[in-house]
């Protein structure tokens, strides 16, 4: 700090600092989104949050050894809890359901925050059947495919999406109570509306919702691109101008054609911008080297008259 008053005056690093606060005033409009978790490893037992969707996984047996499946993912912003960790993997029960579902360590979780109260739950939404369909049950490791009607069905709640074997965009779903496994979207639709699933948005869960009070300024995944642009446009409107306002305060200043003609060398000529500032100061020189009077004590009427006589 001493060095920069010592370099820029008082004034210069006055204005330095007010820069610097304003930059970091408008840094700070970013916020700190959450991110993967590393706080721990391994993370310990409890409830954790999607920060962005979470693959589950599963052993699937199909003619051999079992193998990994990618089931469903946890949209984000829901939650599950982890039950166990072992072979490198975390085994998570979500929405009441433990049926050997885990997660891998690079899953993008969080642990809970000061905001994350109330009911810590998955999502979920009650479907029913818009047509006739196949359900690909789920039994331990290996997946069997039956029929579905409207007929036979009683309920069908949803816990995610994922792809059958066939690679087709399914939901996983618990269905009649009592077993889990996919049914092709485009057979799904909102229980007690005209909404098919495949057009379905899953809000945030609602600790996560943006609300009128919600105004704390930090970045959440409720953010809208409206509210995103306007804190791109207050940062731009700040930082631009105060690195232009610190160019101009550390930008050389340049020499004045005055200065150039003053500070020439004598052996090049007096330049036309110097002559009168020449002609005193060498009036100024030839008074000092006019030699005293001489011990005589006699006084001569001018300077020429004195050389005159001792040359």
């Amino acid at each position: 700090m001493c060095n920069i008053i010592r370099r820029c005056g008082l004034k210069k690093a006055v204005l330095v600092i007010l820069i610097a606060i304003a930059l970091t005033f408008s840094f700070s409009f970013f916020g700190t989104d959450n991110v993967a978790y590393a706080e721990e490893t391994p993370a310990p037992n409890g409830t954790y949050r999607a920060a962005a969707d979470v693959v589950v996984y599963t052993l699937i047996r199909s003619g051999g050894a079992p193998v990994e499946r990618a089931l469903f993912t946890i949209p984000a912003t829901y939650y599950f809890e982890i039950t166990d960790f072992y072979d490198n993997a975390y085994y998570v029960t979500y929405n009441d359901s433990d049926d050997e579902y885990y997660i891998k360590p690079e899953a993008n979780f969080v642990a809970l925050t000061d905001k994350d109260t109330g009911t810590l739950g998955g999502f979920s939404v009650e479907l029913e059947l818009a047509s006739d369909s196949t359900f690909s049950r789920r039994n331990g490791t290996r997946i069997t495919d039956e029929a579905v009607t409207a007929a036979s069905t009683t309920s069908i709640s949803f816990m995610g999406f994922g792809k059958n074997a066939a690679d087709i965009d399914c939901a996983y779903v618990s269905y009649n109570n009592a077993s889990y496994g996919y049914i092709p979207v485009s057979a799904l639709k909102i229980k007690g509306t005209e909404t098919m699933l495949a057009d379905y948005e899953i809000d945030l869960h609602p600790n996560y919702r943006v609300t009128p009070s919600d105004n704390t300024g930090d970045a959440k995944p409720g953010d809208t691109d409206n509210e995103k642009l306007i804190r791109t446009i207050l940062i731009i409107g700040i930082v631009v101008p105060a690195l232009i306002i610190m160019f101009l305060l550390f930008k050389p200043a340049k020499k004045s054609r005055y200065d150039y003609d003053r500070n020439r060398s004598l052996d090049t000529g007096a330049s036309p911008y110097d002559r009168p500032r020449s002609r005193y100061r060498d009036d100024y020189y030839d008074d000092r080297r006019q030699p005293p009077p001489p011990r005589g004590g006699r006084d001569y009427d001018d300077e020429d008259d004195y050389y005159n006589r001792r040359y």
